[in-house]
């Protein structure tokens, strides 16, 4: 069979944005959701108002051998997350990768109970193999030239899964990009996720009137 693959992913958002009949959306993705905004973008740009990027790459993520690798700190500790999944502990494994990915930030006890509800209500596999479609996906760089819209580049000074030179790549082959650091990792908590969408926002209200 067949495996579920980024290209999958893009095609799914803009066949929901055609069902609601969506002309023109702003579209943000983080990490992984990243890359698959990048592809709604140079799949059908004209739909694309604006873009922002949050942790993320254009290349093909921790496999990809001309960026510098992820920690080994967040290595072994993505190695554990996966034995959780494997004893059953769900809830342990986000739990682990919460903490792991968001140092050196601390997000509380009741910001990740309440994230992995949401995910587990949303409903949460560990074997769905998306992994596995970043890592086979080809890098989107050579195709920036199709993007059209300005975009928000925002990327956590101490990532250590997608270090910063991911976000130096993207920026360096965006037209109309911009880079914003936050202090953060990965992932980031409510506060600073608030700095963050203040970052989007702006971006936002430079759209055109008519494209927004």
């Amino acid at each position: 069979d067949q495996l579920y693959t980024l290209d999958d992913m893009a095609s799914d958002v803009l066949h929901l944005l055609s069902a609601y009949r969506i002309r023109h959306a702003h579209i943000i993705g983080m990490s992984m959701g990243g890359a698959i905004a990048q592809l709604v973008a140079i799949k059908e740009p004209e739909k694309v108002s604006s873009l922002a990027l949050l942790m993320s790459t254009s290349v093909r993520g921790i496999w990809d051998k001309s960026m510098p690798p992820p920690s080994q700190r967040v290595l072994d500790s993505i190695e554990k997350e996966y034995i959780y999944y494997m004893n059953g502990e769900i809830c342990e494994g986000l739990k682990l990768r919460y903490n792991t990915l968001a140092f050196p930030e601390k997000i509380s006890d009741r910001e990740i109970n309440e994230r992995i509800r949401r995910m587990m209500r949303h409903g949460f596999n560990p074997f769905s193999r998306h992994v596995h479609a970043f890592q086979t996906s080809p890098s989107r760089t050579r195709d920036f030239s199709n993007i059209l819209c300005g975009t928000t580049i925002i990327h956590g000074t101490h990532d250590e899964l997608f270090r910063k030179e991911h976000a130096y790549n993207l920026y360096e082959n965006l037209l109309n990009s911009s880079l914003h650091f936050v202090e953060s990792g990965h992932f980031i908590s409510e506060n600073t996720g608030s700095k963050v969408a203040n970052i989007i926002i702006d971006n936002i209200s430079e759209v055109p009137k008519g494209l927004e």
